[in-house]
């Protein structure tokens, strides 16, 4: 064996080595890729049930108008968790427990919400939507999804998992609960400092959501009109000493401000899929790569071994 012979070794270690991380990336990148569709199974799940505290709480205080709402909600809510559980068997097979006790707990609550209180209703649903975003997380952890190298993408998927989740939930607490004050015309002391907090949550969660979309490079116009929502919610409850507030009015502009961050939800997500395409066609093109550099190698070695 000459000298060029063995100075070919370690080049082919080389390659060997990138083979197999590039593989182990595409392997971990495909966890992630096949992890978003059901993270935006599980949001839109979310929104439904999010949709129904709020519409329950109106009711369950007087307003019998929001009564035909909340049971299509039951409808929308009954559909997403049967298109969940007929399209995406993986949730069941990465997170089993957690998925059964959300399917569950609406059924339960669901059956029952008509004989309960405004308040009985409102915790209910909270912490069925609590348990929600449990799943949500302990899916994308076991997709891999929350161990991402890359820190562009680390931002967004951040922002998709947790932030823009939290922030919707602070906002839909505070469209259910608003809008079952306005519904009654009246506001206790604790009901007050509740949306005292929920107003500081709200913009706590915004300065957060929108610090992870500026890393990322992505747009985040549609917050704006969380921030209009909460000015509403500061003039009308917070810093109002009387109740004088359509619930229909309040309720829609809530939903308004919710819709607008699950259209940033899809932009993001979005994002992450080009992102992970690219970055799919960037392994696959080392790969390619790889595979001319080892025949050329091969070829080479073998033609040393012929005129040694």
């Amino acid at each position: 064996m000459n000298a060029l012979t063995i100075a070919l070794l370690p080049m082919s270690c080389l390659l060997a080595l990138l083979v197999l991380d590039r593989l182990f990336k595409m392997r971990q990148l495909g966890g992630e890729a096949r992890g978003l569709p059901v993270e935006q199974a599980l949001m839109e799940l979310l929104l439904a049930i999010q949709q129904h505290r709020g519409l329950s709480v109106a009711y369950l205080n007087g307003d019998s108008a929001f009564r035909s709402k909340m049971l299509s909600t039951q409808e929308k809510i009954d559909e997403r968790i049967a298109a969940a559980q007929r399209k995406h068997p993986q949730l069941a097979a990465a997170a089993k427990p957690q998925w059964k006790q959300v399917r569950e707990q609406w059924q339960t609550l669901r059956d029952s919400v008509a004989q309960l209180s405004a308040a009985e209703s409102f915790a209910r649903h909270s912490a069925l939507i609590a348990r929600l975003l449990e799943l949500k997380s302990h899916y994308a952890d076991a997709c891999g999804m929350t161990l991402d190298p890359h820190a562009a993408s680390y931002s967004l998927l951040d922002a998709l998992i947790a932030k823009v989740p939290a922030t919707l939930e602070h906002v839909a607490q505070a469209r259910g609960m608003g809008t079952g004050i306005a519904a009654r015309g009246s506001m206790s002391f604790e009901e007050r400092m509740r949306m005292v907090a929920l107003s500081t949550l709200i913009r706590h969660s915004l300065s957060g959501l929108r610090q992870a979309l500026n890393s990322a490079g992505q747009q985040n116009d549609a917050l704006r009109e969380i921030d209009d929502f909460l000015r509403q919610m500061d003039h009308s409850l917070v810093n109002s000493a009387d109740v004088r507030l359509n619930p229909a009015s309040y309720f829609a502009q809530g939903t308004q401000a919710i819709e607008a961050g699950h259209r940033l939800y899809a932009d993001i997500s979005q994002a992450l899929a080009e992102q992970f395409r690219r970055r799919a066609d960037g392994y696959r093109l080392h790969l390619r790569l790889a595979a001319l550099g080892t025949t050329a190698l091969s070829l080479t070695g073998l033609y040393l071994h012929q005129v040694a």
